[in-house]
């Protein structure tokens, strides 16, 4: 095994806990205007007359956005989701079943160890990168296995995005690591350039939601939803926590979030 996937396995090693699984589930809901919008962006980018086309969802989780882009595109288009964690792709596999069309295969493998052919018309890789410490190994394989012309989609938060998410001010150094796991923008566009994508573009996305209460807020706090938490000792996280809730007002609560889109080809001449 490379260096680069003993590297990506250590920093994948907590989506293997059933409790990190089962609160992923329960808290992480992409808000459903966000949703269309992914799913938009995926099918404005295949052929517009695929005789078959494949989209592959690269570290998938549980199918967030596996199973709503095959529901949306039909049995003309086949998706893969891909996750090295057998926990998240158990759940996708269920999710899948669900379907009326079999048009989901999920498969339980390291996306960097993974093989396709004749290649992906479209690729979506969704707050995955802060799992690898070098984007290169993972962007080449990525546009190894794109077709020529293929679109890659990255769904990723910008360092100005993480900076307004209140909870992770709350806890002492955790936003300075997450900016420091997680690749900003222009960090990612010259990643795709010195692996040979062309017409690379960004755009920012707002995917904030509205908690009922402050309680709601910070329940996935507790549960750990969110895998940066595991820094974090149980007396850590329920003091930042309180804090956080105590300084709330009480009623609803608006939770700041956004991502940044961004785009980028395989030349066609390749």
């Amino acid at each position: 095994m490379s260096a680069a996937n003993e590297r990506h396995r250590d920093r994948t090693s907590s989506f293997e806990s059933p409790a990190y699984v089962r609160a992923f589930l329960r808290h992480r809901r992409i808000a459903a205007s966000a949703l269309r919008f992914w799913v938009d962006s995926v099918a404005r980018l295949l052929p517009i007359v695929p005789s078959r086309a494949d989209v592959l969802d690269a570290c998938c989780g549980p199918g967030r956005l596996t199973i709503p882009i095959a529901e949306a595109l039909g049995s003309s288009t086949r998706v893969f989701g891909v996750d090295r964690s057998r926990a998240m792709i158990a759940q996708c596999r269920e999710l899948a079943r669900s379907l009326p069309v079999r048009s989901v295969t999920a498969c339980q493998c390291d996306i960097l160890t993974y093989q396709h052919e004749p290649g992906f018309d479209v690729i979506l890789v969704s707050e995955a990168l802060h799992a690898f410490d070098e984007l290169g190994p993972l962007l080449y394989k990525l546009r190894v296995l794109l077709r020529q012309g293929g679109s890659l989609i990255i769904r990723s938060p910008s360092h100005a995005q993480l900076k307004q998410i209140e909870w992770l001010q709350a806890f002492d150094g955790l936003l300075a690591h997450d900016c420091a796991r997680t690749p900003d923008t222009a960090v990612i566009e010259k990643a795709l350039t010195e692996n040979g994508f062309v017409e690379i573009h960004s755009d920012a996305v707002d995917e904030s939601t509205v908690y009922a209460t402050k309680e709601d807020y910070v329940e996935p706090l507790i549960d750990r939803a969110y895998s940066i938490l595991e820094r974090l000792t149980n007396e850590e996280l329920e003091l930042g926590a309180s804090q956080l809730a105590s300084n709330m007002q009480d009623g609803s609560i608006r939770h700041t979030f956004g991502t940044t889109r961004t785009i980028a080809r395989k030349d066609s001449k390749e």
